[in-house]
């Protein structure tokens, strides 16, 4: 198991429900990780969990981290149902980044 700093970013991973970047708010003397309201014990795992909601920290990669903004990216830019409030110009810009996408 990784061990974790005060104010070092990891990967939260929520099984369904999904991953997330969080930040280790503190370390306690026994060696749980903080984040949030949440207490995380030394081999990951949130304390307290249940077994249908099974949380745990890993550490945060590179390769994780900028899969994880995709994800954001792309699911923020599916849900965006504003595009009468753009003006003539956001427009453009959106219009010639799609055109330009080679898919």
């Amino acid at each position: 198991m990784d061990v974790f700093k005060k104010g070092e970013r990891v990967l939260v991973d929520c099984g369904h429900m999904g991953q997330s970047i969080q930040v280790i708010d503190s370390v306690t003397p026994s060696g749980l990780y903080k984040i949030g309201t949440s207490l995380y014990n030394t081999n990951g795992y949130i304390r307290g969990g249940n077994k249908w909601s099974i949380n745990f920290i890993l550490k945060l990669t590179p390769e994780k981290e900028k899969e994880l903004l995709l994800k954001f990216k792309i699911t923020i830019i599916k849900n965006f149902n504003k595009w009468d409030r753009l003006n003539e110009t956001s427009i453009d810009i959106v219009y010639k980044e799609i055109k330009n996408l080679r898919i």
